[in-house]
C-alpha cells in the first residue's frame, strides 16, 4: 500500500494487489514530496497542508477517515504561508 496526495486535496490511496487507488480521503492540501508520513503501525497517516487550518492532520486508512488535528502556529510566522512540506511520524504520537 502506499499513499499520494497533491492539490485537489484528496489522500490517493493504493493497493499495489490491485495497482489502483482503493480509496480517496478528501482533505489535505499537500504540496510537498514529503509531507506525508506513515506510523510504524501501517494504518494510519499524518500529512502536512498548505494551509493556515488543520495544517497537521492523522488519517486512519481503515476507516478513511481523519482521527485527529494537531496545532500549527507556523502560520503565526507568516500569515500568508505555513509551509508545511515536510512531515516525520515520530514516536511521540
Amino acid at each position: 500500500m502506499f499513499v499520494s496526495g497533491g492539490w485537489d486535496s484528496t489522500l490517493q490511496v493504493y493497493d499495489l494487489r490491485v495497482k489502483a487507488p482503493v480509496a480517496a480521503i478528501r482533505g489535505p492540501l499537500v504540496c510537498g514530496a514529503d509531507a506525508i508520513d506513515f506510523k510504524k503501525d501501517g494504518w494510519q497517516v499524518i500529512t502536512g497542508s498548505y494551509r493556515q487550518e488543520e495544517a497537521l492532520e492523522v488519517y486512519d486508512l481503515r476507516k478513511n477517515e481523519k482521527v485527529r488535528t494537531f496545532d500549527w502556529n507556523g502560520a503565526a510566522q507568516n500569515k500568508n504561508k505555513p509551509d508545511v512540506e515536510t512531515i516525520n511520524y515520530g514516536n511521540t504520537i
